[in-house]
């Protein structure tokens, strides 16, 4: 084709009088040239272009070049027809046309007295983007739902175009590794160089991207495989029309129905049963006297589709359910818990000359070869209020459970716990779609998605509840207008909404005091939320004049970003020996608990962080409090606990 595109961004206002006030949807574009056997142009050409799912038709005629051209097209499946005066008419085989990846197919015509007559072509060669400059693979229909994909994730089939690094994702729960998206790390996702948060996605040609962490491929929407009619991901030389940021483009879209009615009923399992132990925490069950039991994985995913003509040839539904529901199963090895000796107020250390200490030689017996026990006499002597070890510290470390983990801790006074858990996740999405082909030139759709989400964090100990449980409640729309205003004049238009809606709930609800030693006994995660709602307004126009294509356009973005916590809502206080002056106890040379002043073997300056933290959680010490007022813009107080407020807004326009 020798037609060239020009790109115009101009203000919604200037368009507004250009044409009538509309918005657009993700779209495709098909030209050629039809040709003589001698490859001659035959202009005034009829080219036809027929969905095969719907039957929409459109038609336009070929220039004097012999070039025809149909722009702002849904993707789907198709045949063309050409007829000419002189020329033996020419169906194209079905071909399929995906998301942001213009078309070409050139048409030869034969001489035949008979124009009626239409001759099937052979099938041609793979369509191929000749038109602009743009680099990316799109994914077809039957690719999505034949390619193998964790979890059934499609946006992570981005990660298989060229250029593309997707690093691994820590899990919240388990530390472990998976695919996904890193908050502390740009580059998972980086495409050709840019960073994750520059790609762009969109859905049905509505903004979807994740407003606050900018993960790459992550759609706030979720997309089920079913629901995916196609997707392209632009990598390198985006059109103005993608554009708004510098990495790559993604361009997805929804389902539709046709005029056959077509379903489908599908569950997927994952389950634990050729699963073994891991080896730590094998150990862990065997100390506890628990049978060996292998930590579960188990993933059900299961889900229904249906799509079919409301009228025939004129409207068309498309319906989504799935939902997945996990168990899976976490080992919890970073807890420190009080020894038993330590729970008795007997607080033992490594002593700085391993001479002065020999084993079983001080203390309570238990010593061994360079270690030194304090009595809770002896601490009590130390103390120059005379109390000793806090009698509310013993009962409250008692509380504990008794240390399993010899891998975590000082492991004289405190040691690790560890313990399994299971964490039991429910996802639910729904998608809804409706088409409607008022006539050849008038096209209506409107999309609905709405997902809820509910993942438990891990307990603090064992029986307690979920330190945390995260919610989603994301859901969106998009409606869009097709207006042929004439064979070379298209406007495309979309008005949507998407609704980010994310919380977490805490066990966080009052003051609290936490002890340096050892792990909080109970949980003091703070609750939030977060609502992200995204005006997305888009007109496209587009104008065959010639041998010129000219794209007119805006799209115009107004987001919302409200969020809210009470990790500031609560004093708290602790006891930490780095805020004592002179930030120690062991060799501050002071009376007090520094053993030597005390005529006690003097602690290793090694050791010397652990003594200290020891010291201060026996003793109770609590010596720093914490406590945040919080005001609003007025500078009215909030009452003590009420959560504080952000509320940030911004609008794009381009």
């Amino acid at each position: 084709m020798r037609k060239h595109r020009v790109f115009v961004m101009f203000l919604g206002v200037f368009l507004g009088l250009f044409t009538p006030s509309l918005w657009s949807q993700a779209t495709t574009s098909l030209g050629g040239q039809i040709l003589d056997s001698s490859g001659a142009a035959i202009p005034g050409a009829k080219v036809t272009i027929v969905s095969l799912a719907t039957g929409a038709a459109r038609s336009t005629t070929s220039n004097g070049s012999g070039e025809y051209e149909f722009s702002q097209l849904p993707s789907g499946r198709y045949t063309l027809i050409v007829m000419a005066a002189g020329f033996a008419g020419v169906k194209q085989p079905p071909f399929e046309l995906l998301v942001s990846q213009p078309a070409t197919i050139n048409v030869k015509m034969q001489v035949s007295a008979v124009t009626s007559n239409v001759t099937v072509v052979a099938s041609t060669a793979p369509l191929l983007n000749t038109t602009d400059a743009t680099l990316g693979n799109a994914f077809n229909s039957e690719q999505v739902r034949e390619l193998p994909i964790e979890a059934r994730n499609v946006p992570d089939l981005l990660s298989l175009q060229p250029g593309v690094t997707y690093l691994g994702r820590t899990d919240a729960n388990s530390g472990t590794q998976s695919n996904g998206n890193t908050p502390t790390d740009s580059r998972s996702g980086a495409t050709d160089g840019g960073h994750s948060d520059q790609s762009n996605i969109t859905l049905d040609g509505i903004d979807v991207n994740d407003i606050n962490n900018g993960y790459a491929f992550t759609s706030v929407l979720r997309v089920t495989q079913d629901s995916v009619a196609d997707f392209r991901v632009t990598t390198t030389n985006p059109n103005a029309d993608e554009g708004r940021s510098s990495g790559a483009q993604v361009a997805l879209v929804t389902r539709s129905g046709s005029n056959d009615i077509h379903g489908a009923l599908y569950t997927y399992n994952r389950n634990d049963v050729f699963h073994a132990n891991d080896f730590f925490n094998k150990q862990t069950e065997l100390a506890e006297g628990e049978p060996n039991s292998a930590l579960k994985l188990i993933r059900n995913v299961f889900g229904a589709d249906i799509g079919g003509p409301i009228v025939k040839n004129k409207a068309f539904y498309f319906l989504n359910y799935e939902g997945r529901r996990d168990t899976q199963g976490f080992v919890s090895n970073s807890d420190v818990v009080p020894m038993p000796a330590y729970r008795a107020g007997y607080l033992a250390y490594v002593c700085n000359t391993p001479s002065q200490c020999p084993a079983g030689g001080s203390g309570n017996g238990a010593n061994a070869a360079g270690e030194y026990t304090l009595t809770p006499s002896d601490l009590q002597g130390m103390d120059p209020l005379g109390i000793g070890p806090s009698a509310a510290v013993e009962s409250y470390f008692n509380s504990y459970p008794q240390p399993n983990n010899p891998t975590v801790g000082d492991l004289l006074n405190t040691e690790g716990y560890s313990f399994s858990y299971n964490s039991d996740s429910s996802y639910n999405t729904y998608i809804a779609r409706l088409d409607w082909n008022i006539n050849s030139r008038n096209i209506l759709f409107w999309r609905g998605n709405l997902q809820n989400d509910s993942e438990p964090g891990a307990p603090q100990f064992p029986g307690q509840p979920a330190s945390s449980v995260s919610l989603t409640n994301s859901k969106g729309f998009a409606a869009g207008y097709t207006l042929l205003l004439s064979n070379n004049l298209v406007n495309n238009a979309e008005i949507g909404l998407t609704r980010q809606g994310l919380s977490s709930s805490g066990l966080l609800n009052g003051p609290y005091v936490q002890l340096q030693s050892v792990t909080p006994l109970q949980a003091t995660t703070a609750s939030s939320s977060t609502i992200v709602p995204l005006y997305n307004l888009i007109d496209n126009l587009t104008w065959t004049r010639h041998d010129h294509d000219l794209a007119f356009g805006t799209n115009i973005r107004f987001i919302s970003d409200r969020s809210s916590s009470n990790a500031l809502s609560y004093a708290n206080a602790s006891g930490t020996f780095q805020y004592l002056n002179p930030g120690t106890i062991s060799g501050d040379g002071a009376a007090g608990f520094d053993p030597g002043p005390n005529g006690y073997p003097l602690v290793a300056s090694g050791y010397a962080g652990d003594y200290n933290s020891d010291v201060m959680g026996l003793i109770g010490i609590v010596n720093v409090g914490n406590i945040t007022y919080n005001t609003t813009k007025s500078g009215t107080n909030l009452p003590v606990g009420a959560p504080v407020t952000r509320n940030y807004r911004w609008n794009e326009y381009e």
